[in-house]
């Protein structure tokens, strides 16, 4: 999504795979040899090539920030205590965590969901619903409380980050899922 939303791809584009990739003298894992992908081919037999190459051409940053606007990488605003904020990894965040700066070779593991990524099944929830229906969306478990004599509704949240998706990345995306 964030690459087709970045233009650095197009539903059309196309990687080969044949098993797997060499990224900065290193070679990463397909589960298949899926041979030439395209957008939704790739999302169909989840070929982990195609993400690598479109991760890489995207950078972690980018990852990053369409991971916030997507409601991956923040808590999803669920109305209950406690949430657990998911974690998508940017060049900052390893710099502030740990002192050290980030490795292209690593964007390529955060590409498919690897690496230093953490995400919380309701974070991943979020961004699934807010790809389907191409705009940010936020949970509610909760829609009216009762005060004793009546029930009064509860006000929806506003997502933190309002985006709204090009309908050819959304019917790139829904074509693979």
């Amino acid at each position: 999504t964030a690459a087709l939303e970045e233009g650095v791809i197009t539903p059309d584009t196309k990687f080969f795979c044949a098993g797997g990739g060499t990224f900065y003298g290193r070679f990463f894992q397909c589960l298949g040899h899926h041979g030439w992908m395209d957008v939704r081919h790739a999302l169909e037999k989840s070929c982990n090539v195609f993400f690598y190459n479109a991760g890489n051409l995207l950078g972690v940053d980018k990852i990053h920030d369409w991971s916030e606007k997507l409601g991956l990488a923040t808590k999803s605003g669920v109305d209950l205590p406690n949430e657990v904020e998911s974690i998508i990894p940017s060049t900052a965040w390893k710099q502030q965590r740990t002192g050290e700066r980030w490795y292209p070779g690593e964007t390529i593991s955060v590409s498919i969901g690897q690496g230093a990524v953490s995400v919380t099944p309701m974070s991943m929830a979020v961004m699934m619903a807010s790809v389907a229906q191409g705009a940010r969306v936020v949970p509610r478990l909760v829609s009216a409380t009762s005060n004793g004599a009546a029930w009064e509704p509860v006000a929806a949240a506003q997502a933190a980050s309002a985006v709204t998706l090009k309908p050819a990345t959304v019917s790139a995306v829904h074509d693979g899922l």
